[in-house]
This record gives structure tokens, C-alpha cells and sequence, in this order.
């Protein structure tokens, strides 16, 4: 089914950027999404944001389910962002760690993606091209 295959795409990152990913990396999820979602985001399908939580060990903590006001006020105020001032505020909440999922192809990802690959962080994507990641966001206080 389509959600096992979603599923399986989710281990293989996972198990290919494993070896980039900081210990205990706070991961920022794109596409950002409300609860309850009830939309597509581009071409990915509903709730496919919570795939890499839901194969994840424990090894990582992630921005999805956003359910608090806070959290939630913070990830909308990041996506206004580019650049460096994009790093600089997702450094601050302590996000050290990005990963997009290429299936949310609207603009205002393609936008932040493209900000954040001339910005000189380390860029992996998935062998199958569904995820790239960006790692090597460091804060005063995480060292990778």
C-alpha cells in the first residue's frame, strides 16, 4: 500500500543520514504542518509528515505535532524567514537539523530550500530523492 511505502522511504533515510545526523538532533520537519490537516501540501498526501517520527527509535526529536500555541506560533514565524535569519531563529528555538520533504513542492518550501543550500550547510537527500536534509546548524551550545 501507499503507506507502507511511505513508511519503508521513512526507514531508509533515516538509516541513510544517520551517519550525518547529530546525536539527539532536533529536527525541523517541512512542509510545517496544522493539526488537524485536513489538505494535501503540494504533492505530498495527508499527514505524510509524520512518517520519519513514526519509524524513528527515539533517536531524534522532532517538530512535528506542533499542538502547543507556542511551538506552533514559533514554526509559523520561521517560515516568514530565509537564509541566514531562517538559521539564526531555528538555532535560537535549538533546531540543529532540517529535513524537507521534496513531495511539498509549493513555493514557499522551494523558497526556504533554496535560501538554505547557499547558506553552506551540509545537504543530503534520500536515494530515492522524497527527503533532503541540511545539517551542520550550530548554536553556541550544540557542537556536531
Amino acid at each position: 500500500t501507499k503507506s507502507n511505502q511511505d513508511l519503508e522511504s521513512a526507514r531508509a533515510m533515516l538509516r541513510e543520514f544517520s551517519s550525518v545526523l547529530p546525536e539527539k538532533a532536533k529536527v525541523l520537519v517541512l512542509p510545517t504542518t496544522r493539526y488537524p490537516l485536513l489538505n494535501r501540501v503540494g504533492n505530498m498526501p495527508v499527514l505524510a509528515d509524520i512518517f520519519p517520527y513514526l519509524v524513528d527509535d527515539g533517536s531524534y526529536c522532532w517538530s512535528i505535532l506542533p499542538l502547543d500555541p507556542l511551538a506552533q506560533r514559533q514554526i509559523e514565524e520561521i517560515m516568514q524567514l530565509r537564509g541566514n535569519a531562517l538559521l539564526e531563529k531555528i538555532k535560537k528555538i535549538g533546531y540543529n537539523t532540517i529535513l524537507y520533504d521534496t513531495r511539498a513542492n509549493i513555493d514557499i518550501y522551494i523558497d526556504i530550500v533554496n535560501s538554505l543550500e547557499q547558506e553552506g550547510l551540509i545537504k543530503i537527500q534520500s536515494s530515492d530523492g522524497r527527503y533532503i536534509g541540511f545539517t551542520g546548524i550550530v548554536s553556541s551550545d550544540i557542537s556536531l
